[in-house]
């Protein structure tokens, strides 16, 4: 069981890296876009555009619109770089 949940977090990591990544050359971009280019489902991208929201790395500028934060490049950046 232990294992299925590591596998799981390790997703959504790779997830939210995925979402930034698309987010960091584009202007706002719905959720079900990002469903589309990061092949995931539309509730594991709003799970996980709620877990970046609130970690100060993207934003919420309408109603399922996102673009990435300062912060968030800046987490592109150092992650790139390690």
């Amino acid at each position: 069981m232990l294992a299925a949940t590591e596998e799981q977090m390790s997703r959504q990591h790779e997830t939210k890296e995925a979402i930034l990544r698309t987010l960091r050359g584009q202007r706002a971009t719905a959720a079900v876009d990002l469903a589309n280019e990061v092949n995931a489902h539309p509730a594991v991208i709003d799970r996980c555009c709620t877990g970046l929201q609130q970690s100060g790395y993207i934003q919420q500028t309408a109603p399922g619109v996102y673009t990435l934060t300062r912060s968030g490049e800046a987490y592109l950046d150092d992650s790139s770089q390690a």
